[in-house]
Parts: C-alpha cells; sequence; structure tokens
C-alpha cells in the first residue's frame, strides 16, 4: 500500500498537490481523476481548445499539453528513483515547454488519445512497482524526494489542472 508521503519527502512547493489527497488508495484515485479530466475533455468543442481565460494564460490546449508534458517528467523521475539513479534531478521551466511545444495542429481526439495512453502506459508501470522501491529516494533540485511523493505529485498536479479547468476555463 503507498501511504501519503511525509513532508520531509518532497519539495514544500509540491504541498500544495499533496495536501488534499486521500491518505491512500493513491492509484485508484489517478484512475478515477483519469476518467473525470477525460470526461471533461470529451465535452469540449475544437473552439475551445484555444481558449484562455486571461491573457497571458495558458489556452486550454496548452494546458492539456502541460498535463501530458509533466507527467512525462515525473515518471521518468519516478522510474529513476525505483532503477536506483545515483545523479541529482534538475528541475524544467514549464512555461518554456508549453511556448516551445508546437501543438497548433493537435485535436481534441489527439491530445485525449495522447493523454490517455500516456495514463495507460503509466497505470501498468506504477501498479507493477514493489513495496519497498515506493520507499525509494532521489535528489531532485537538491531536495530528497521519494518515489511515493512523485506518483502523490503526478496526482495532484492533475487535480489542480481540473480545478483550474472547471473554476477557470469553463465555470462548472
Amino acid at each position: 500500500m503507498i501511504n501519503k508521503p511525509e513532508q520531509s519527502e518532497y519539495n514544500t512547493y509540491y504541498q500544495k498537490y499533496i495536501e488534499a489527497l486521500p491518505q491512500n488508495g493513491i492509484l485508484e484515485f489517478l484512475k478515477s481523476k483519469t476518467a473525470e479530466f477525460k470526461n471533461l475533455l470529451s465535452g469540449l468543442s475544437e473552439e475551445q481548445l484555444d481558449y484562455a481565460y486571461q491573457s497571458g494564460k495558458w489556452t486550454i490546449r496548452q494546458s492539456i499539453i502541460h498535463v501530458i508534458d509533466t507527467e512525462q517528467i515525473f515518471a521518468y523521475r519516478l522510474l529513476s528513483i525505483i532503477r536506483g539513479e545515483k545523479q541529482s534531478l534538475i528541475g524544467f521551466d514549464q512555461d518554456e515547454y508549453v511556448e516551445n511545444a508546437d501543438i497548433a495542429h493537435y485535436n481534441k481526439t489527439q491530445l485525449i488519445n495522447q493523454f490517455s495512453a500516456l495514463r495507460q502506459y503509466h497505470d501498468i508501470l506504477f501498479a507493477n512497482i514493489s513495496e519497498s522501491d515506493w520507499e525509494k529516494t532521489i535528489s531532485l533540485m537538491g531536495q530528497n524526494t521519494s518515489a511515493r511523493a512523485i506518483i502523490y505529485i503526478i496526482t495532484g498536479h492533475l487535480v489542480h489542472h481540473i480545478q483550474l479547468l472547471k473554476d477557470r476555463y469553463l465555470n462548472v
């Protein structure tokens, strides 16, 4: 069973993603949030993908690719932890990633399919991580970070963007 990580297992920046998540059952919770996100995306029109709730903010299309990119990066970090990587891992600039993503041609179906394929692969990976591997750590941007913290960060990040989508983009 994967229990919620202690504050000492991750950088305080990620507290906002972790604090409201369940104490355990995180993989099942992530699956439910995956379904919720895909359901929200399915209800969007192609025109809505280019909507930004404020000047200078990301469009829905950019937000979706950001969720995908971020999960890929954090899943790599998790894989590095469980495979015993010794080198410290560095951060990434989310704004540069979005700015440099050539995604204007991605339609809704392509975005949903890419997200779904990524989540499906990661669901298999995460389900097969041993209990002892969830306790392993690595230095991430100078902070000791556990594998279980990473799965909570991935989940909390998705929850955060679901809420942003509902509150600021769709007003539901």
